[in-house]
């Protein structure tokens, strides 16, 4: 949205305090949540063109695909991979720079049907993607450059950017465009400025169209944000004197929004405002920019500010965001230039009266399904590696819903040349998370316990410990840590270090003998045959066996699951003997980190199996030792090494059947024998699936409902050996875990403290003083283990200082750069807390810790972390944030599915002096599912089903919307189209948008003058201005005044009124000043009468003005009187013809100097954009066309400002229903109303005068048919204020009658704009064609024949009566066309208008005009008596001598002597009157009868003064026209608007000269240079 705070140029948004301002601080997205499973689209997911050499551009919609490799442009449908057409660049030289589709197809299906391709050279092809049909594009352009960039909006509309920075905006010729003329821009401006600082760098990426006018460019570290509506000048393409404008208009710049010097360079640019109503544009209205260091600047799309800045590293060095696109308002997606795609959750539930998005309906919950929202937490749902090449772009394209794919397809292309299909819609995900939904429903669910051993043994033997009194039993203790009585059923143990790593030789044999040989995995005879081990892990597997067996530490006997080793590592799975049958699936996999790699010495060794249907995964790990920063950054990418490294074998798949009858298909049966699925449906079909997370199949670790990581992971206190010795000295063992490397990143987010916010020894306390504080991590997992801390543990739990921890974007004592628990990859992993003192390091042999030179730091090396399930929840701080606040978010999603929630039970440490580690214990309860397959399969049946039918149903409707959208620009407006149609898109087709209905503009009015009505109570009179009742005729019949309380209508005039005892009286008049004298005399007489009070209301029209009011105070009658107005501005007269019906509006203008007109037509013309879009060009001729325009631009600015503009629907798009406005100064063409039109609605005009549509006559033989009922018209003469009632008691059929005159009476539509010549030959058939059909009747021989006559005959009847009154008319017309006056005139006009000098009878004429001249005269259509039928020469009125008098002046100008000015002023003067001479100084003032030796006036009291007051933004312009038509111009207008056309065809017209017998208005020629040609 445009800002409302600010019209002004640009604004810039810089910040460089990273560490106060939260829009600049990245935050880091939940991982977490995020699944693997790529969202394949059919059974062909992509189409490979694998010998591009160069990145592709594309463009996606309904079943089409277009590919641009250099200078071949391949079209493919979707579905099939069928190549449908390749064209090829028209040059040899030539490649494609940009590709568009047109957005103009009637029907969804052939959406993407027409594609607009530039080429290097500056062409522009139109190519078919059906088939192999093309054509190049004519364009009417100022510029050759290359197209760059092209931007499909709207209907059929291309946005274009050249590489000189020049923008234009075209429409296709399929949304009406002439094809034999190029085409032409609709409108065009420059950005080469901001391209030159965005270093040229500009494509479909890095441009966005918002609300189809608002431009946003981004390049370097900036974005541009253009309003191409509203010019930076507030002034439209408008000029004063020269040609129409061709000139580009800089649109109104609204926003420069600048990255900071830490931000990496703009990559691409997406929003999701065009999934959003305007409601909602505000609070979830983003613009998403993705830069070259992995992070997304979102803006705000109301207010233009920074908002957040998301980190999509995910810990990961060198990231690159290289597309984005929105599939809808809440779904990101993200591609990456390691080819990798994610989609972001960018938001909470929209607010359930919002126009909703079925994909946030349908995935409300994340891909897998979580139950809680977060407002503030950006989760990413998903993620996966679409190829190994990076992802160049990414469309999404809702109108294949409207297919029959029924899908939200996404198209990935790459750099190498590829594209991918996917599902956009997520189908397999909502299916799969509705089925994850209805686990309980088909598992059972039953507790494990799984108890994990880790030892460091310094490369001790076993027999050792055997040996040593104190050991003997050592093992038995250790694995039976949870009592006799508690036997775990998976007991994991892993020991480091079997070998001594220290040892040169050792070291040496354990890197270079391949001493790993893995295990079978078990068959199903149950059977696990051993390894080929060396001797140390020999003897180890021998003694665990040992102690495991029957009766040595439990009741029952373990089984080996597996048993692996790497160099120094060994792990060892067991299981109980009851339930090892329930193991399946295990696979092993080993990942070496010493050596950058190369060897063992470091690493993890990871085992996975299934344990009835859950999935299990234990990682034995050794990670990098010492206590430098360089250390521990090795430990962590040891750690992100292993996690990612870490790879399984797929399990089988097991497919169920998905039809209903059971029967499993021949695609899942085969597939059932293959490990590669293919089928969208495969992996809801696949069982298997049901025991992994987050969309994983078991090859990655982080796809195992239970994860635990353990072993020595080395991580170290960041304190000196004496403080540390010193907390220990205290037993403060909580306060020195807050100096913990590994806490921080997998519990807070936080970093550990530094060494130099240690406290000082003065603040430890003695053994006697209060225990030190601190805050414990936290765990909301109540558990037996917890009961048992100690007083001291629980009050470090209570205290939660929040000092203790600082932010994870510090620096650490010793330099090291904070990277915060987001890039840490056990991020999600928790840990127990710890109640032991550290493990590491100890003297051997002794209980003393390190006495050696090096006096190592005593740590929590030895560690166990787990990832369990989603029943825990997981309570999670902010520190030194703005945002700082508790939130509960659940650790997994899928808590309905409660397969591997973990709960502790016991964390510990044994005490053996043999090494110089202490070994640890852990033990979970984890909870395990059994699925019953029947069950299951009938429950996928039914989600498949369901989703068919309502999730499939939500997203067509909503496509329809986004559909309807292109033509109203706003998804509230197209919700409302679509529901006005019951969803039924045939009803609102592109061709029924495209038409000008005035129907809704006539309801506008006819309900704000109802509104008016009702605002009166009870019975009310309504007075009309006699200049108004024609026009109101026109929106309201007097039936529905009656309804809404008016029982009488009067005629404001002189005289008192009298309204009986109707209480309420409503004035509806012009804001003149003799009229409101004329209100003020009636209400004053009313109040003196002493009859019944009156309430009465005065509603201005069409605007309220001061000057009123103060004439109102003046006569004391202001406070009885309520005062508003009425805006009747454009009258809808006809389908396609509006008047504003102001007939002294050049007189305001050009004589007095009132330019309030001008305001009135800007604000009727904002209300008629309201209607039907802005108007894409606005181009005029004349000083006050530039007045009205810069008026124009400046209620734009309002509207997208904030205010209201003169409308207040809110946001408007570009319009559909018109092309253009074109203004157009009466000065420009002065000569044309002067002359004689010869149609025979001209002739009318001319001889009883057209006002509001109609002609009233009086005492006519023939008449339309009666009005009786409707407002009195103002064309009566004489009426009295009392006696124009309306009920039409003063108002008989015998005497005046008003025939209407529009395309709704059938024979005027034929005969309206014939040639006067042609009309009674026409009229005569007519008549016969109606006496035939009368005639008819007496050749009815059946009943059914004299039926359909009889049904006829209302028609016949109406017809007759038209006719009657045409005929009449013609008549009466013929015989003022056949006088001699009238061809005089006629003869004289057509003389100045073709240049030529009038005759000397000519001359004579207009002195006999002025000899006889009746200064009692009047005129048609002004004033005074009509009579039956118009006399066959009408007396010389003032008018008819002025009309001729002024033609002549404009078309001689200099020629016109001044001898003969003088002469005709004094005979004018003496034939009607000395005040007459104002009426000629006038004429002269404004340019129609002009003095020669008069000079341009210039009257103060214009468009200047109004700008002054800030009513108007432009310079005032001369009164006097300053470019009035004479014999200078004539010559050079004659020919090059070819206003005389010889050869003139009055019976069957081609060109507008037949009105005036070959004369073409200057007013027509320019409106049609205009269409043709706007240069």
């Amino acid at each position: 949205m445009l800002p409302g705070s600010t019209a002004a140029a640009s604004t810039a948004r810089t910040a460089l305090d990273l560490s106060s301002d939260l829009s600049l601080r990245p935050t880091q997205p939940n991982y977490r949540l995020a699944n693997r499973r790529p969202p394949t689209l059919g059974a062909k997911p992509f189409l490979s063109l694998e010998t591009a050499t160069t990145a592709a551009i594309s463009c996606l919609g309904g079943h089409y695909s277009v590919v641009v490799h250099q200078s071949r442009v391949m079209c493919t449908r979707v579905e099939t991979g069928e190549i449908c057409a390749i064209h090829n660049a028209p040059g040899p030289e030539e490649r494609f720079t940009s590709i568009a589709p047109v957005q103009a197809a009637g029907d969804p299906t052939t959406e993407c049907g027409r594609v607009w391709a530039c080429t290097s050279l500056g062409r522009v092809m139109v190519l078919n993607t059906s088939n192999t049909g093309s054509y190049q594009e004519a364009l009417q352009t100022s510029s050759h450059a290359t197209i760059i960039c092209m931007l499909p909006s709207g209907i059929g509309e291309i946005w274009t950017l050249r590489d000189d920075g020049l923008v234009e905006v075209w429409r296709d010729r399929s949304v009406g465009a002439a094809l034999e003329q190029p085409l032409v821009p609709l409108r065009k401006f420059s950005i080469a400025t901001e391209l030159q600082a965005a270093r040229r760098v500009a494509n479909q990426r890095t441009m966005l169209l918002l609300y189809q006018r608002e431009l946003w460019f981004a390049g370097s570290r900036s974005i541009w944000v253009y309003d191409t509506h509203t010019s930076a000048d507030t002034a439209m393409s408008v000029s004063s004197n020269g040609p129409l404008s061709t000139r580009p208009d800089q649109p109104l710049m609204v926003a420069h929004l600048n990255l900071t010097a830490h931000d990496a360079p703009i990559t691409c640019i997406a929003s999701n405002v065009s999934y959003l109503d305007e409601a909602r544009i505000d609070s979830r209205g983003y613009v998403f920019s993705g830069t070259d260091a992995g992070h997304i600047v979102v803006w705000k799309a109301s207010d233009y500010e920074r908002w957040r800045t998301i980190d999509m590293s995910n810990g990961e060095p060198d990231v690159r965001i290289t597309s984005l696109v929105c599939v809808s308002d809440r779904w990101l997606w993200v591609g990456f230039a390691s080819g990798k795609i994610a989609v972001l959750d960018i938001g909470p539930e929209p607010h359930p009266t919002a126009v909703q998005c079925p994909l946030t309906l349908g995935l409300q919950d994340g891909a897998s399904g979580a139950v809680q929202r977060r407002d503030t937490m950006w989760i990413v749902a998903k993620e996966w590696m679409a190829a190994e090449s990076a992802v160049t772009c990414l469309h999404a394209d809702w109108s294949s819903v409207l297919t029959d794919r029924q899908r939200v397809q996404v198209a990935s292309v790459h750099a190498n040349g590829s594209v991918y299909y996917w599902d956009g819609s997520l189908e397999v995900d909502c299916q799969y998370n509705e089925l994850r939904r209805r686990t309980p429903d088909f598992a059972h669910v039953r507790d494990i316990t799984v108890q994990i051993n880790s030892w460091n043994i310094d490369a001790i033997k076993p027999e050792v410990l055997e040996k040593t009194r104190e050991d003997q039993h050592f093992l038995r203790s250790w694995l039976g840590a949870l009592g006799g009585q508690q036997m775990p059923d998976i007991i994991v143990i892993g020991l480091q270090e079997v070998v001594d790593l220290e040892s040169k030789k050792m070291t040496a044999k354990s890197l270079w003998k391949n001493t790993t040989t893995k295990s079978k995995p078990k068959g199903k005879t149950g059977t696990k045959p051993a390894a080929d081990i060396s001797k140390r892990y020999g003897l180890w597997r021998s003694a665990l066996e040992k102690a495991l067996s029957r009766g040595a530490t439990f009741s029952t006997a373990y089984r080996a699951v597996e048993c692996q080793n790497m160099v120094g590592l060994f792990i060892c799975v067991f299981a109980r003997d009851d339930i090892y049958r329930s193991v399946r699936d295990v696979d092993v996999s080993h990942v070496k980190t010493g050596m950058g790699g190369l060897h063992g010495n470091k690493g993890g060794i990871g085992i996975r199996f299934v344990f009835e249907d859950t999935s299990f995964c234990f990682v034995n790990a050794h990670l990098a030792a010492g206590e430098s920063v360089r250390n521990n950054m090795a430990r962590i990418e040891h750690c992100a090494t292993i996690v990612k490294s870490l790879s399984f074998k797929r399990p089988m798949p097991e497919y169920q059947s998905l039809a209903a009858n059971g029967l499993l298909d021949q695609q899942l049966q085969s597939l059932n024998n293959n490990r590669q699925a293919v089928s969208p449906a495969a992996d809801l079909a696949n069982l298997t699936l049901d025991a992994y997370v987050d969309g994983g199949d078991g090859q990655k670790f982080l796809d195992h409902a239970a994860c635990f990581f353990s072993g020595d992971l080395n991580f170290r206190l960041g304190l000196s050996r004496q403080q540390v010795e010193r907390y220990l000295d205290v037993n403060d063992l909580d306060t020195l875990l807050q100096f913990d490397q590994l806490l921080p990143m997998i519990t807070l987010g936080a970093q550990p403290k530094s060494l130099s916010s240690q406290p000082s020894s003065s603040n430890l306390r003695s053994e006697s003083s209060t225990p030190i504080v601190a805050p414990s991590r936290v765990s909301n997992v109540a558990t037996p283990y917890e009961d048992s801390v100690s007083t001291l543990h629980n009050q470090a739990r209570s205290s939660q200082s929040s000092s203790a921890y600082s932010s994870g974007d510090e620096e650490d004592g010793e330099g090291l750069t904070s990277i915060g628990s987001a890039g840490f990859a056990l991020r999600t992993f928790r840990e127990m807390p710890i109640l032991f003192r550290p493990t590491y390091k100890y003297d051997p042999g002794t209980d003393t810790y390190d006495t050696s030179e090096k006096r190592r730091v005593p740590a929590w090396c030895d560690r166990v972390l787990f990832r369990g399930g989603s029943g825990q929840l997981q309570t999670r701080h902010q520190h030194g944030n703005a945002d700082s606040q508790q939130q509960m978010w659940p650790e997994r999603f899928g808590d309905y599915d409660l397969q591997g929630q973990i709960s502790p039970l016991i964390y510990q440490r044994l005490e053996t002096r043999q090494s110089d580690h202490r070994p640890i214990v852990a033990a979970f309860r984890v909870k395990t599912k059994t699925i019953d397959r029947e069950a299951r399969r009938l429950a996928s049946v039914d989600v498949r089903k369901r989703a068919d039918t309502k999730t499939l149903g939500e997203m067509s409707y909503f496509a329809k919307i986004l559909w309807l959208s292109r033509y109203t620009a706003s998804m509230g407006r197209a919700s409302e189209l679509l529901a006005a149609t019951s969803g039924d898109l045939s009803n609102k087709s592109p061709e029924s948008s495209n038409e000008f209905d005035i129907t809704q503009l006539r309801e506008i009015l006819r309900d704000e003058l109802i509104a008016i009505l009702d605002t009166i109570r009870g019975s009310k009179a309504l007075v009309l201005d006699k200049d108004l009742s024609g026009a109101l005729s026109t929106i309201v019949d007097f039936g529905v005044l009656k309804d809404h309380g008016v029982e009488k209508i009067f005629l404001l005039d002189d005289g008192p009124l009298d309204t009986g005892t109707i209480k309420g009286v409503l004035y509806l008049t012009l804001p003149h000043i003799r009229k409101m004298k004329l209100i003020a005399e009636q209400v004053r007489a009313s109040s003196q009468s002493g009859g019944v009070p009156k309430e009465y209301s005065l509603q201005l029209v069409p605007r309220r003005t001061l000057l009123c009011e103060r004439v109102l105070e003046e006569e004391g009658v202001l406070g009885d009187i309520t005062i508003g107005e009425y805006r009747m501005d454009f009258i809808p007269l006809e389908g396609d013809l509006l008047s504003l019906e102001l007939p002294s509006t050049f007189k305001e203008l050009y004589l007095d100097g009132d330019f309030s007109s001008i305001q009135h037509v800007a604000r009727a013309i904002m209300r008629l954009q309201g209607l039907y879009g802005f108007f894409p060009r606005i181009v005029g001729k004349g000083d006050f066309a530039q007045v009205l325009a810069d008026s124009l631009a400046r209620m734009r600015l309002e509207l997208v400002s904030g205010g209201t503009g003169g409308y207040s629907g809110g946001v408007l798009a570009m319009s559909t229903v018109f092309d253009s406005l074109v203004i157009i100064d009466r000065a420009v063409d002065m000569v044309t109303p002067l002359l004689t039109q010869l149609t025979y609605e001209g002739l009318i005009s001319e001889v009883y005068g057209i006002i509001n549509g109609s002609v009233t006559l009086g005492g006519v033989a023939a008449l339309a048919p009666s009005t009786a009922g409707s407002v009195p018209a103002a064309s009566t003469p004489g009426v009295s204020g009392s006696g124009a009632s309306s009920s039409g008691d003063s108002q008989s059929a015998g005497k005046r009658r008003r025939i209407m005159l529009n395309d709704s009476d059938a024979i005027y539509r034929e005969i309206r704009s014939m040639n006067f010549a042609g009309v009674g030959a026409l009229l005569s058939k007519i008549s016969r064609q109606l006496q035939d059909n009368y005639e008819s009747r007496h050749r009815a021989k059946t009943v059914q024949e004299i039926r359909s006559f009889v049904g006829k005959l209302g028609g016949l009847q109406a017809e007759h009566q038209s006719l009657k009154s045409h005929v009449s008319l013609a008549e009466s017309i013929m015989r003022r066309t056949q006088s001699d006056d009238f061809n005089a005139i006629l003869e004289i006009e057509q003389s100045l208008v073709g240049g030529n000098d009038l005759t000397k009878e000519q001359l004579a004429y207009i002195e006999k005009l002025l000899a006889l001249a009746d200064p009692s005269a009047n005129v048609p259509g002004v004033g005074g008596e009509l009579r039956e039928q118009p006399p066959v020469s009408i007396p010389n009125s003032i008018h008819k001598v002025l009309r001729v008098l002024c033609l002549y002046s404009l078309w001689r100008g200099p020629n016109f002597k001044q001898k003969t000015y003088d002469a005709w002023y004094e005979d004018v003067v003496a034939a009607f009157g000395h005040h007459q001479a104002i009426t000629l100084d006038n004429l002269n003032r404004v340019g129609l009868l002009s003095s020669p030796s008069s000079t341009a006036q210039v009257i103060p009291s214009g468009p200047g003064e109004s700008r002054a007051s800030g009513l108007l933004n432009s310079v005032a312009p001369s009164t006097k026209p300053r470019n009035p038509v004479h014999a200078n111009s004539i010559g050079f207008l004659r020919k090059a608007l070819n206003l005389i056309v010889s050869d003139v065809r009055e019976s069957n017209p081609d060109d507008a000269s037949y009105v005036y017998s070959g004369y073409a208005p200057i007013s027509v020629r320019l409106v049609q240079c205009l269409v043709r040609d706007p240069a």
